[in-house]
């Protein structure tokens, strides 16, 4: 998944950065941006909410889940 069908997910996003974005959380009545998005440019996109909200319950209230920000498992191959 690229960062971008995160962020369309998400209210008031904004560039802050390469590769990093704030946003509204979707957690929380959030009337500034503090869900913090980063795309580290290997397949992974950390979020931080600086409220404090749990990473999977963000996910979930975008209707994605952890295999969406974590890159595929390279387990088994030679």
């Amino acid at each position: 998944m690229s960062v971008n069908t995160l962020l369309s997910r998400l209210n008031k996003v904004r560039n802050h950065g390469k590769g990093q974005y704030m946003a509204q959380c979707p957690c929380h009545e959030d009337r500034t941006a503090s869900l913090s998005i980063k795309d580290m440019g290997d397949g992974r996109i950390l979020i931080n909410c600086f409220a404090s909200c749990d990473p999977y319950s963000i996910l979930q209230a975008v209707g994605l889940d952890w295999q969406d920000v974590l890159p595929e498992s390279n387990v088994g191959e030679a």
